[in-house]
């Protein structure tokens, strides 16, 4: 009887920690290894150990691991060092599902947005190289045209952050790193050890997206973020943003720019605001070393 419970017991650990690509684990995109108790040290469900950056504490910009994620800082008034509007502050939580990208649900058909599918993909003819694969594209509809280029699609925030590459396989959605593209080809990262090698449909549909794990509703609305320029974007030019959907636009009523009522939305329209106010610095506003350039 005590080797059935101990059988159970190793089972249950196995298989609770195992990578599931429905769930788009929080770091299975940089590395196959990435356990849950990094995190949640008494089991998954249970409370996090630790805040946000114990891991994300990487200033490099390169060489990301497990537990040396790109390192951020709190938004608040204390690390902003101002309290012009009171004492305040905002938890990672607030904005981020570390467990699910924005606008996916694995149970329920997908990319749940049109807006979040970058690129719309047909590939077949899969060759491995490691945990490389490379597909040859047989159709592609591009519906973002900031990524009309496929040599950007490796590199959305940095050289190690690439474009998410989504497909369903059997049931499964999975995620994978975009780590080449040409007009032609595309290679893919895996994180995982029970990555389906066989067999391929020929084609197969998958499609892109910017893939950070941005809440879907944050302060009571819809959030986009399908690249950086959606972060403060006015379609329509005038100042008055119809859409007032961009992650830090959500909660801003009092600021000089951007409100969460799409008003005073003339200030670098379609740039990407961490230019000027780096995460690592809880987006207090920051002179960048290299002039700011407008989002391709």
């Amino acid at each position: 009887m005590k080797k059935r419970y101990l059988f159970f017991s190793v089972f249950f650990t196995v298989v609770a920690f195992m990578p599931l690509p429905a769930l788009a684990l929080h770091s299975s995109l940089y590395s196959k290894t990435w356990q849950c108790t990094y995190c949640h040290p008494n089991g998954p469900g249970t409370r996090p150990r630790t805040p946000c950056q114990d891991c994300h504490n990487n200033a490099t910009g390169k060489n990301y691991s497990d537990q040396s994620a790109p390192e951020v800082a709190y938004h608040s008034s204390g690390v902003i060092g101002s309290t012009k509007y009171g004492t305040w502050e905002r938890q990672c939580l607030d904005c981020h599902d570390p467990h699910k990208h924005n606008h996916f649900d694995g149970s329920n058909g997908g990319i749940q947005d049109p807006a979040a599918v970058l690129v719309d993909l047909d590939v077949h003819n899969a060759t491995r190289e490691g945990i490389e694969f490379t597909f040859e594209i047989t159709g592609m509809t591009v519906n973002n045209p900031n990524w009309s280029d496929p040599s950007t699609w490796s590199r959305k925030t940095g050289n190690e952050r690439g474009l998410l590459f989504v497909y369903n396989n059997k049931g499964k959605y999975y995620f994978n790193k975009v780590v080449r593209a040409t007009d032609t080809t595309i290679t893919i990262q895996n994180g995982f050890t029970n990555f389906p090698l066989v067999p391929w449909e020929n084609p197969f549909h998958a499609q892109l997206m910017y893939g950070q794990f941005i809440r879907d509703e944050v302060n009571g609305t819809e959030v986009n973020f399908s690249s950086p320029n959606a972060m403060a974007n006015d379609e329509s030019g005038t100042g008055v943003d119809p859409t007032p959907d961009g992650i830090c636009q959500v909660c801003h009523t009092q600021t000089t720019h951007w409100r969460s009522d799409g008003s005073l939305s003339n200030h670098f329209n379609g740039w990407d605001c961490i230019t000027c106010h780096p995460h690592t610095q809880g987006f207090k506003p920051v002179p960048p070393a290299v002039p700011p350039q407008p989002c391709e």
